[in-house]
């Protein structure tokens, strides 16, 4: 590509850079192109001596190929420098050495694995081994940058430098080999290698489109399939990975929308599905006296992942402590919903997760750990005690109508959460007063009832308990 048409492209290719940087592996193509480009051009400087600054990556044969100046770039201008200062001098190199640099200096601060090094196990020369730094005599922080050494110049130089120290650490891991051999051979490893090609698959299927090669059945076998359990009397723990990883995939605001938590929900419906199957199947060589019906056994035990999904509750499940966090707030939807999916596929119960909780105590609204309000104040100067347990948690979801009420409690407590208490005036999606609640009673105000497991008396008799304290 020669330099009048570069010139045209750069700026284009500027204005979407930030697009560019989401993708590691355009990332990787642009800084191979942009470092090539400006090391053509610095070998062809005259004012360049024979002595270049040091490469910033690892290499395989050497400790450092290039590790920046101990510290920040300082006012001495180095001989790459002085090469930069007389293109930049120039009308027709100017824009190309600024365009560059920029361009590369986005890929260091917005995608910086893009420029970590590695290796190839094949000779494949696509797979661009190495780093794209190896070819530049000077490291990203030291590149020329328009406006001159301003105080905002010196705070983006000072990032970039703390990103390359970043890169370079990242590079001696990789020369160490610190994820292969006897470390993918451990138990710790297999269960991170899984959990990755897990998020890999899931970020790779296309869930708008179903054809023999692109559907639920060929997503459940990449997940599963090659990594069968064994004794299937326990969840794995290589299983139980996957199972965190789905639900953190399904309820996280860095990946968008609702139709996750509808594949979580069948992925784990299939996976216990087949597990239950195998348990009965080992049933059957038992004497007929002794062995256990499938109906009694699917009807008596706990959803297979009961335990597993009670943890990702405890632990890492996302619940509202910020009232300004608009990502909480999705997350918190996202968890509502897949929870909905999850009961409706049996894969969770909520008959028995809230047995656990109240043997466990964690439905007491008088908890001595009961948090207070964002504003600092009591919770009870707000909401006096007989209403404190009745307020209108059951919000409409994103895009629902707030027109019309709706008092029965019984449309309130449908299975799939769609009918909702709706008032005169429309309201936000989550009300003030559930920042206030400890984290299960969240869970447990927002997750369905479902109708199916009860009879009318019976559900009413729950709800009265759980509402008026």
């Amino acid at each position: 590509m020669d330099d009048d048409l570069l010139k045209l492209l750069l700026p284009l290719m500027l204005q979407y850079s930030d697009e560019f940087v989401q993708s590691a592996y355009l990332s990787r193509r642009l800084a191979y192109f942009c470092a090539r480009r400006l090391a053509l051009l610095l070998s062809d400087s005259p004012s360049l001596l024979a002595a270049h600054s040091p490469h910033m990556m690892i290499g395989p044969n050497s400790s450092s190929i290039g590790a920046p100046s101990p510290g920040p770039p300082g006012p001495v201008m180095s001989p790459v420098q002085l090469a930069f200062s007389d293109f930049l001098s120039c009308a027709q190199h100017g824009p190309l050495v600024y365009g560059l640099s920029c361009m590369l200096q986005t890929v260091t601060l917005c995608c910086p694995s893009a420029l970590v090094w590695n290796y190839s196990t094949n000779d494949n020369k696509s797979a661009n081994p190495g780093s794209p730094l190896d070819l530049l005599q000077v490291a990203p922080s030291s590149l020329p940058m328009p406006g001159g050494n301003t105080a905002f110049n010196q705070q983006v130089r000072a990032r970039i430098y703390e990103v390359e120290q970043q890169i370079k650490q990242r590079g001696r891991a990789v020369e160490v080999r610190w994820s292969f051999d006897k470390c993918q051979e451990s138990t710790a490893g297999v269960t991170i290698s899984r959990v990755l090609h897990t998020l890999e698959v899931l970020d790779r299927h296309c869930f708008d489109r179903t054809d023999s090669s692109n559907s639920m059945e060929t997503l459940y076998h990449k997940i599963f399939w090659a990594n069968q359990n064994k004794d299937n009397q326990e969840v794995a723990p290589n299983d139980e990975a996957v199972v965190t990883l789905l639900c953190e995939w399904a309820v996280s605001c860095k990946r968008s929308g609702k139709h996750r938590a509808i594949a979580v929900a069948k992925l784990l419906e299939k996976r216990q599905a087949e597990i239950e199957a195998e348990r009965c199947g080992e049933s059957e060589v038992l004497d007929e006296k002794e062995s256990i019906s499938s109906a009694s056994l699917a009807g008596s035990s706990l959803p297979v992942f009961q335990n597993v999904l009670l943890r990702f509750l405890d632990t890492q499940a996302p619940s509202l402590s910020d009232p300004n966090s608009e990502c909480e707030k999705v997350e918190f939807v996202n968890l509502v919903l897949l929870f909905c999916e999850f009961i409706r596929h049996d894969v969770f119960s909520h008959d028995a997760y809230m047995c656990t909780l109240i043997s466990r105590g964690d439905l007491s609204v008088t908890a001595s750990t009961r948090p207070r309000s964002p504003a600092g104040e009591n919770v009870d100067e707000h909401y006096p005690k007989d209403h404190d347990m009745k307020m209108e948690i059951f919000s409409p979801m994103p895009g629902e109508s707030c027109e019309n009420a709706n008092p029965s409690l019984g449309r309130r407590m449908s299975v799939n959460g769609e009918k909702l208490l709706k008032r005169e005036k429309p309201r936000e999606l989550i009300f003030p007063s559930n920042y206030d609640l400890l984290r299960h009673l969240q869970y447990a105000t927002h997750f369905p009832i479902p109708l199916v497991s009860h009879g009318f008396s019976q559900l009413t008799a729950l709800i009265v308990s759980f509402y008026d304290h």
